[in-house]
């Protein structure tokens, strides 16, 4: 039975929506209102169930049929597919369409040890029958006893909050945020210094002339513009174009 607790008390009994009331499921709500835009919400509240269900069985059927061709990129896109079916579900049960359900209590109206139909197939086979024995186990409102027990011995291994066990703490986050800060403050610079160093090379202007480094090595190889000194007897080779210099002109002589 889904019944609105309101601040003030008192709700009507309306029956609601087929698929919550068989089963021995029943409903009430304070009026028409509230009751039509719920109906009207469920709907695609189930219809997204639906298919995050279909989802998560075709991953593990896909995980537990094809072991041997699991391949992180197909998971991670049925992963990814899930994640944006639930972030879908979560916006269409926070929309002004479906009222506050936190606010609303589920409890059965008819408990009986005989196998209800309805439920049955409502639930798709998970509760066959509303009985006794199983109504405390699928509208518990508080853990097991076995359970809440264990809850509070893994409680109880954790520390308790000790002031100078936390000041400790925090003093040895901030000198590792120190630390990694001076790193970061290191490593950025060295990336500077790199990042300008390769920028400066491109821009060195050239320390050399094309045309110069062209005269000096036909000066060396066929005489080209050198001068002899005054009363020298040496005369140098006259340059000739097409001629390797001296040895080309005796050979031509010859």
């Amino acid at each position: 039975m889904l019944r609105p607790q309101h601040p003030h008390g008192g709700a009507g009994s309306v029956s609601l929506h087929p698929n919550l009331t068989g089963g021995g499921l029943g409903t009430t709500a304070g009026s028409r209102a509230p009751q039509t835009s719920l109906v009207d919400g469920l709907d695609p509240v189930a219809e997204n169930l639906q298919k995050i269900k279909a989802a998560i069985s075709g991953l593990l059927q896909y995980i537990e049929t094809q072991p041997d061709s699991l391949s992180w990129p197909t998971i991670m896109d049925r992963f990814s597919t899930i994640s944006s079916q639930l972030a879908n579900l979560s916006k269409i049960v926070k929309s002004e369409r479906i009222p506050d359900m936190r606010r609303m209590d589920v409890i059965p109206f008819l408990v009986s040890a005989e196998t209800d139909p309805g439920l049955e197939k409502t639930t798709e086979g998970r509760i066959p029958v509303m009985s006794h024995d199983k109504f405390p186990d699928y509208f518990r409102s508080k853990m097991e006893p076995e359970v809440e027990h264990r809850f509070q011995e893994a409680y109880y291994k954790v520390p308790p909050n000790n002031a100078e066990l936390s000041q400790k703490a925090d003093k040895q986050v901030q000198n590792l945020n120190k630390v990694v800060s001076a790193l970061v403050e290191s490593l950025s610079a060295a990336k500077e210094a790199w990042e300008s160093k390769t920028a400066g090379l491109s821009k060195i202007p050239l320390t050399h002339d094309v045309n110069d480094t062209n005269a000096l090595l036909l000066a060396m190889t066929t005489g080209k513009g050198l001068i002899s000194p005054p009363g020298s007897s040496n005369a140098y080779p006259k340059y000739q174009p097409g001629f390797p210099g001296a040895g080309g002109q005796a050979s031509q002589n010859r």
